[in-house]
């Protein structure tokens, strides 16, 4: 084997080394900043969460907790004349979503590597999230200070723990299933 290829596999495999350490301690270092683990959402679960929410022109939508931007990315797809925004605060997922803007280069979508709790939810048309019942619980008092009469809001398979949900929807079936849980503020 000539010199020159075997430095080049040499270079490729130290940076696919050096690739996965950060990679494992981007993962570290997220689950040190929050207490809710990365766990992509199916596609069929936001599409319902869609049309749970009623996104229309001028819709200010948040996820938070929006992970790698997935549902961030649907909406805004979906729904060219509103403004979805999204906040992450664990570094892997909030890497992922940022590589997956570069390519899809939606105008009407932004995802901050931020902690939602100090973001204002003023003009939040629309809610998104999929956090878990201890950060959920805190929240609500939280959206019920901040956003406007009529916002719409849906949880992900942990509801709120005072308010009733005006609708619950149950998608898909057995260890891929999820709750959606519906709410008006």
């Amino acid at each position: 084997m000539p010199e020159s290829l075997f430095m080049i596999i040499m270079l490729v495999l130290l940076a696919i080394v050096l690739g996965v350490g950060v990679l494992f301690l981007l993962g570290i270092v997220g689950m040190a900043l929050t207490p809710v683990p990365f766990v992509p959402t199916q596609r069929r679960t936001i599409a319902e969460a869609e049309r749970l929410l009623g996104i229309g022109t001028n819709s200010v939508v948040y996820d938070l907790g929006c992970g790698n931007g997935r549902a961030v990315y649907y909406f805004a797809d979906r729904h060219k004349d509103a403004h979805i925004i999204g906040y992450e605060l664990a570094p892997l997922p909030y890497v992922l979503a940022q590589s997956i803007a570069f390519v899809k280069r939606r105008k009407n979508a932004r995802i901050h590597f931020k902690n939602f709790e100090h973001a204002s939810l003023s003009d939040a048309t629309h809610i998104y999230l999929y956090l878990f019942p201890e950060v959920v619980a805190k929240l609500e008092d939280k959206i019920a200070r901040e956003v406007q009469s009529g916002t719409k809001v849906v949880l992900c398979d942990f509801p709120f723990p005072t308010r009733a949900a005006e609708e619950k929807v149950k998608v898909g079936q057995g260890f891929t299933s999820h709750t959606l849980y519906s709410y008006t503020f």
